[in-house]
């Protein structure tokens, strides 16, 4: 969701409230913000001689949020597909929606940044608060939910259509923080039954990086400090886990590196990383978790995803345990072990 700008057409109507608008000054532009799209951030109407403002593309104008029924329109949207069973939603470039009072001009050292002197606006935290109130839900997910997108999934695709696989990118909590247990009695075992979801589930799987090492979240204090994902690679247990030989990396790098990184990995046939290889070896010899059918034997199970793989007489089962309970069952004659 595109939550400081909305898409524009010819026939859109700009209004002088859902929109930033400003006269001009000195005959031109009336600042020197300048698009993430190059040239300037104004674009001139010629209907009414004023300029609006957009950020990015000029068919992407600005959103004033500054306007409560603006963000009341927002808010509604969002509860919309709420109500329609979406789970949440990827704010992308949020941190824009709050404009600095007065829209002054950058400043000679933002020219070359500007997104440091546009973003976090003086109201940023206030209407992030009062979308949360208003407009989101947020709750915790649960096994038999994740189990029954794959089904929902493998129902409606064909035999020439194609899924991909993935659970974290660059705006998601590490995978074995969110899906997992990343505490140190359980993050190894944890990060490999995800491996194992992972490459033997049906599409493209996609790997974060640094989730074949078993990365985890930082351990952030607060909201504005960063990312989950986006830290450095943890490469080996040298100052900045080797990302960097500069005095100091400009993500924070979690304090864990020394005891998570790819030198120690690999010098440790029992690792995530070693894992994950034989994983992905596992896939590319086995076209049944490539190409066969798929099938959940206990959807509603909360702590166990069972399924099979199949594909002519090959027949696999997956078991995997999202709990830390002990929990054992008895392969079928009819299926074939895999791991």
């Amino acid at each position: 969701m595109l939550g400081s700008s909305r898409a524009a057409s010819r026939k859109t109507i700009l209004t002088a409230t859902t929109n930033i608008w400003r006269a001009a000054k000195d005959g031109g532009v009336p600042n020197n913000w300048t698009s993430f799209f190059s040239g300037s951030a104004w674009k001139l109407d010629p209907t009414t001689g004023e300029y609006y403002l957009h950020l990015f593309a000029d068919k992407q104008p600005d959103l004033n949020w500054d306007n409560p029924r603006v963000r009341a329109q927002v808010y509604d949207l969002m509860k919309f597909w709420l109500n329609k069973g979406v789970d949440g939603f990827r704010m992308d470039v949020i941190p824009f929606i709050s404009k600095r009072e007065g829209l002054p001009d950058l400043p000679p050292e933002y020219m070359s940044r500007p997104q440091y002197f546009y973003a976090m606006g003086p109201h940023f935290h206030e209407y992030m608060a009062e979308m949360n109130r208003d407009g989101d839900r947020w709750r915790d997910w649960t096994l038999p939910e994740l189990k029954a997108i794959y089904t929902r999934q493998n129902q409606a695709f064909d035999v020439h259509s194609w899924n991909t696989i993935f659970l974290s990118n660059h705006d998601n909590p590490r995978v074995v923080s969110a899906f997992g247990n990343d505490s140190a009695a359980y993050r190894v075992a944890s990060a490999k039954a995800l491996a194992t979801m992972l490459l033997t589930l049906k599409g493209t799987p996609f790997i974060y990086q640094g989730d074949e090492l078993g990365m985890t979240n930082y351990p952030f204090t607060s909201i504005g400090q960063c990312d989950d994902s986006r830290t450095p690679v943890q490469w080996d247990n040298s100052p900045n886990a080797g990302f960097t030989n500069a005095p100091k990396a400009w993500l924070a790098v979690n304090p864990n590196f020394l005891e998570i990184n790819a030198k120690q990995e690999l010098s440790d046939p029992n690792s995530v990383y070693h894992y994950f290889a034989a994983m992905a070896a596992l896939r590319r010899r086995t076209p049944a978790f490539v190409y066969g059918d798929y099938q959940d034997l206990d959807p509603a199970n909360p702590k166990i995803f069972a399924y099979t793989r199949a594909m002519g007489a090959d027949k696999y089962l997956v078991v995997l345990n999202f709990s830390t309970d002990r929990w054992a069952t008895r392969s079928p004659a009819q299926l074939r072990p895999a791991i």
